[in-house]
């Protein structure tokens, strides 16, 4: 991009937030592409974020962008978002409410320090989610310290499990009473049915798990 767009650009962003000094540094990212196609508006490939508002939480989309370097081309599909769905979920499993700052060692921050290399550091992440798995509340209070840090994990495992029930697309009772018919078909050896259910209720959110005799439900 040639003179004057950057200047243009700085304009408009101290005009809108009235002050002096709009950021410190400022750095260009790889496109986003689709189907290795660029985002353009000619292409009538454009994704707008309040698309996304009810049906993809922040910290998906956050992860997301955050797998590919900054200067690198990220291709955007729904796989994508799916396995950042199902890394956040996953994590929560070791999130704890932190009530005190906790420090991170810096063996872990060192892929930020290098040009804010987000996957290496992402990488880092999993390495504590897997500590924190197996160690103690300390392990626990880092991995979850980290992903706050790049702005993860940071809403209460609560609202994260309200926001998914507002994704269902099922009710409750629904849920229950679709059960209840997987169960009279298991019963009368009608398996083809029980499984149409099983990825009907999983096509809308919802895995079931049979355990000791008992089918359980939970969130996907």
């Amino acid at each position: 991009l040639i003179f004057p767009h950057h200047e243009n650009e700085i304009a408009q962003s101290r005009c809108a937030n009235k002050n002096e000094v709009f950021a410190n540094y400022w750095v260009h990212n790889g496109f986003i592409t689709m189907s290795k196609e660029k985002m353009a508006k000619s292409q009538g490939n454009i994704l707008k974020i309040s698309s996304f508002k009810k049906q993809v939480s922040g910290q998906v989309l956050r992860l997301a962008l955050m797998s590919a370097h900054y200067k690198q081309s990220l291709d955007w599909n729904d796989k994508l978002i799916e396995e950042c769905q199902n890394i956040i979920n996953k994590w929560y499993g070791s999130y704890v409410e932190l009530n005190n700052k906790v420090l991170i060692p810096d063996e872990y921050l060192e892929p930020l320090y290098d040009d804010l290399n987000t996957p290496s550091y992402i990488a880092n992440l999993h390495i504590l989610f897997d500590k924190a798995q197996k160690g103690e509340q300390k392990d626990k209070e880092i991995f979850t310290s980290a992903c706050n840090f790049v702005g993860l994990l940071n809403e209460s495992k609560g609202k994260w499990l309200e926001f998914k029930k507002n994704k269902l697309k099922i009710s409750e009772l629904e849920i229950e009473d679709k059960i209840s018919e997987r169960n009279k078909a298991r019963e009368n050896k009608n398996y083809k049915l029980a499984d149409e259910i099983r990825i009907d209720l999983l096509n809308k959110g919802v895995i079931i798990e049979d355990k000791d005799g008992k089918t359980v439900w939970k969130l996907k």
